[in-house]
């Protein structure tokens, strides 16, 4: 369903649409550089957990 113009999505359910998409592209991205697997899966988290922390944050205002 489409939202009105003018209406934002909620940042949290943007953010799960982000994860769902970009998760596999993230990991795979990060597992080619270092190479370990474990490392890569730090990695990834550590990434979205920053993700989460920015979308609390919200927008700065102007």
């Amino acid at each position: 369903m489409e939202r009105p113009a003018g209406v934002e999505q909620d940042p949290g359910i943007a953010l799960l649409d982000l994860y769902d998409e970009a998760l596999p592209q993230v990991y795979g991205y990060l597992l080619a550089r270092c190479g370990q697997r474990a490392l890569a899966e730090d990695l990834t988290a550590e990434t979205f957990l920053a993700a989460v922390e920015a979308a609390r944050r919200g927008r700065p205002t102007p």
